[in-house]
């Protein structure tokens, strides 16, 4: 006996009730493995509580997204100079691969000392930055793309992450850049042992969208 199970959702974290549960045979093992994900690279690494940009006694809110710091910077020359042709001499944000530290140079005053301040995701200390100066953060930029995602489900056990049982199905490094879309097909299924009989509830855990699962025995 198999099944195949499709789910979707718009959020990363999210659960499927299935009524009546579904009744495993308990003379037989089961097994669950991943077929397909189907989401898209939105994974944001700016969050309320770090996306404040202080200048000037003003403050504007960079939207919660998935961003390298030429997007920041574009998101606040478009902000801070629309209708201004030489953006740059209002607001720049550099990154220095080399030293992975960000160059930033103003006609404002930033405040990097508020708690909900982007300045330590640019890799700045609390303090506030004097306009027309070039200023190189004295940290590392901590803006970090995401290196792998892993796909975990509730039902499965014998797997292991960091030494410890969890629950993961897959994992993989992403291809795209934020925004666009991710389409695995695992060539060689993994199948994992099922925890749990009967089966009322799958809990995945991976993008914001997705299909997944199959287990047979």
């Amino acid at each position: 006996m198999s099944h195949t199970f499709t789910l979707k959702s718009t959020s990363s974290e999210f659960s499927s009730t299935y009524y009546p549960p579904i009744e495993l045979d308990p003379r037989y093992e089961y097994a669950l493995g991943l077929i397909g994900l189907h989401t898209y690279n939105t994974i944001p690494n700016i969050r309320v509580g770090q996306n404040k940009f202080y200048y000037d006694n003003q403050v504007l809110t960079i939207p919660t997204g998935a961003y390298e710091v030429t997007d920041i910077e574009e998101f606040l020359q478009n902000s801070l100079a629309p209708n201004t042709a030489n953006k740059n001499a209002v607001i720049s944000l550099k990154p220095n691969n080399s030293t992975q530290q960000c160059e930033i140079t103003s006609k404002f005053a930033i405040d990097f000392t508020k708690p909900d301040s982007i300045g330590e995701m640019l890799g700045f200390s609390k303090k506030v930055l004097q306009p027309n100066v070039r200023h190189v953060s004295d940290l590392r930029i901590r803006i970090i793309k995401v290196i792998t995602i892993r796909v975990e489900c509730s039902i499965v056990t014998e797997a292991y992450y960091d030494g410890r049982l969890s629950h993961t199905l897959f994992e993989f490094a992403p291809s795209v850049e934020p925004g666009f879309s991710i389409n695995i097909e695992p060539k060689n299924i993994i199948y994992l042992p099922i925890n749990t009989t009967p089966i009322d509830n799958i809990s995945p855990i991976s993008g914001p969208r997705r299909r997944f699962r199959r287990f047979s025995r």
